[in-house]
């Protein structure tokens, strides 16, 4: 899935590894791995491709590369 939005809440896990966002009241998963090589800050623009992947009952997009997520202007 391709979603291209702003991002209206950036937070972080309870362990504070992995990055939750919401964009266009979408969820999305960013694990700690691919977060570490990124700059988010709310109320940027950005394209992410991800999977679509149900998590304790929501549907939320997983970003598997930081090469998934584009800052746009």
């Amino acid at each position: 899935m391709i979603l291209t939005g702003t991002i209206d809440h950036l937070g972080v896990t309870k362990q504070g590894d992995h990055f939750l966002l919401q964009i266009n009241n979408r969820s999305v998963f960013i694990n700690n791995q691919v977060a570490q090589k990124l700059t988010l800050h709310n109320g940027q623009n950005i394209s992410v491709i991800g999977i679509v992947l149900t998590y304790q009952g929501k549907k939320e997009v997983v970003v598997q590369a930081a090469s998934d997520i584009a800052s746009l202007l």
